[in-house]
């Protein structure tokens, strides 16, 4: 029973922890966009 629920908890913080990076990589990916479009201008 242990068990199971250590391997839900981790499955859950992987899930978190996995949205924060694709999160993360969105914005720094928006604002190396941004900057590129800045230095155009």
């Amino acid at each position: 029973m242990v068990k199971i629920i250590t391997k839900l908890s981790s499955s859950v913080i992987c899930k978190n922890m996995q949205e924060k990076i694709y999160k993360n990589l969105a914005l720094y990916a928006i604002s190396v966009c941004y900057e590129d479009i800045l230095d155009v201008d």
